[in-house]
């Protein structure tokens, strides 16, 4: 028998957990972790977080050509009620200050990783703005930062989008009815044949009755988002602006765009260019929210970023 060679640079993946607390109690955050067979010893991290409804799962393609590449560890996690992460018993603690405290477990976890070689964020949508709100605290090992379709200012009308199928937590008799929603509720990804297969099977999982439901707290992890834009006799909520979290800044950074985005529009990036920060531009044309980043048109910046 003839063996051939094992590459040098195969990536692993695996799920693991770890314990985080909120203030009713503990609850697991799950993540996947890519390793290379030969990590090269000044590396950073690099951590992908996903959306309000996604999970780590969606950043597979871009995971394994990061790992590869720069033969680094990748993490991606699944944000407390989402994908294989807990559910928290308390839904009004859904929020940023809690998601941060998890991230903060897992980036501990990296120990000597991170204080040695700093950390690569990569965000899409609610993850990018957990990576400027982390990178903009002082200290943040954060030494490049990628967002994906996201700006410091988010429109309640573009939320509003969102909430039309966050909020409930779906059943379907048959995978063909799920997929047929999931392309309704993310049909601005313009996503190929094979990517919406893959999209559909890490957005759903099949109960012991046959029956499939989707891998996110629909109600609980809404329930901040609709408390927040109830109606006052003001009218409607005003966007919501985090200038304190763009403006301080400093890091490589780069912004993806989605050209047809309803989240990151024009008119939002052309106030980011007029800001002191410093950043390039990637737009994905025929994309809304967000760039699915599994191809290598929209993974390419990514990488050309952390090359530099």
């Amino acid at each position: 028998l003839v063996f051939l060679p094992r590459p040098k640079y195969m990536t692993q993946s695996s799920q693991k957990f770890v314990l985080c607390t909120s203030p009713t109690g503990w609850h697991k955050m799950a993540y996947t972790e890519w390793i290379p067979s030969s990590p090269k010893p000044d590396a950073p991290a690099v951590l992908c977080v996903h959306g309000l409804t996604r999970n780590g799962r969606d950043f597979d393609y871009l995971a394994k050509a990061l790992c590869e590449k720069f033969q680094c560890t990748v993490l991606c996690p699944d944000i407390v009620g989402r994908g294989e992460s807990d559910y928290l018993t308390n839904a009004t603690e859904y929020g940023y200050p809690q998601y941060m405290a998890d991230l903060t477990v897992l980036i501990s976890r990296l120990g000597e990783t991170v204080l040695k070689n700093g950390i690569w964020w990569v965000g899409t949508s609610m993850g990018g703005l957990l990576g400027m709100m982390m990178t903009s605290k002082g200290n943040a090992p954060i030494r490049k930062l990628v967002l994906n379709d996201i700006g410091p200012v988010v429109s309640y009308s573009a939320v509003d989008r969102l909430l039309k199928y966050a909020t409930v937590h779906h059943t379907w008799d048959t995978l063909e009815a799920a997929t047929a929603d999931i392309k309704s509720w993310f049909e601005p990804f313009r996503c190929t044949d094979e990517q919406w297969k893959y999209i559909v099977d890490i957005t759903t999982k099949k109960n012991a009755d046959g029956k499939f439901v989707n891998k996110f707290d629909g109600p609980g992890l809404t329930k901040p988002l609709l408390d927040a834009k109830k109606p006052d006799s003001s009218g409607p909520p005003p966007p919501i602006e985090l200038w304190q979290i763009w403006n301080p800044l400093k890091v490589p950074l780069l912004v993806i765009q989605g050209v047809d985005s309803d989240i990151l529009t024009n008119e939002i990036l052309e106030k980011m260019q007029a800001t002191d920060v410093k950043f390039e531009v990637a737009k994905v044309e025929g994309v809304g929210h967000a760039p699915v980043l599994m191809d290598e048109q929209q993974i390419k910046p990514i990488l050309e970023l952390f090359a530099q």
